[in-house]
Formats: C-alpha cells, sequence, structure tokens
C-alpha cells in the first residue's frame, strides 16, 4: 500500500473511488471506478514515473480529485482533464420562479 494512503485513510474513509498505482500496476484500492478513467490515471501516473501514488473521488454533492503528494501538480491537471465528473442530484427539488 503506498506510503500516503494510510496517513490519510481517515480522510478518505468517504471516498466513492480510490485508484492506487505501486509496483507498475494501477488497480482500484475502494469502489467502483470508471475503467477508462483508472486505465488513463495509469497511463499519466507510469509516464510521470510514479510508482507509489493515489488517486481518489472525495465529497458527495460537488465531488473532487484528491491526489497522494508525490504527484506533481501537472500530472494532477492531467487526470483532472480526463476525468467525467458524476452527474449532480439535478434541479428536480428546487422551487420554479415564478
Amino acid at each position: 500500500m503506498p506510503k500516503g494512503l494510510a496517513k490519510l485513510g481517515l480522510r478518505l474513509r468517504g471516498a466513492r473511488f480510490v485508484i492506487v498505482r505501486e509496483e507498475g500496476a494501477t488497480r482500484v484500492l475502494r469502489g467502483p471506478a470508471p475503467p477508462r478513467f483508472v486505465h488513463a490515471c495509469g497511463d499519466l501516473l507510469r509516464e510521470a514515473d510514479l510508482d507509489d501514488a493515489w488517486v481518489a473521488q472525495v465529497g458527495g454533492t460537488r465531488p473532487r480529485l484528491r491526489f497522494s503528494d508525490n504527484v506533481p501538480d501537472v500530472v494532477r491537471q492531467r487526470i483532472r482533464n480526463v476525468w467525467t465528473p458524476p452527474p449532480g442530484p439535478g434541479r428536480e427539488g428546487a422551487r420554479r420562479r415564478g
């Protein structure tokens, strides 16, 4: 298990998914992660020569990505660019204007 993940275990307890890259392999540690996103993360982390890193989706109504400390900002942005956030709850319960 990557070093940073054990330290952030409590913060990631509510994570929808956690993707880990270690020992040359990318795998989903927790939750249902989109397969294409897992593959893209693996490629981007491998290209950056990161072999001990993780990416997680956190947040309920406003999902966002969290990264291990060793993932550079440039790689974080590239991962965000390939991520498609899940659709929000919609406006079904909102009051109509009028």
